[in-house]
């Protein structure tokens, strides 16, 4: 299974959490080299 699949998948499996969602997101941005998409989640991840 791709990682976008992994976490199209994980975003509506009722369990999920956020954060292991967004890292998962994070590793598929590194990989495509979209840094405004990385930017976002990066900010994400630091909310308190």
């Amino acid at each position: 299974m791709s990682l976008l699949r992994k976490v199209q998948e994980a975003t509506i499996a009722p369990n999920f959490r956020l954060a292991d969602v967004l890292r998962m997101a994070k590793i598929l941005s590194k990989r495509l080299a979209h840094q405004p998409l990385n930017d976002w989640i990066e900010k994400e991840l630091n909310m308190p």
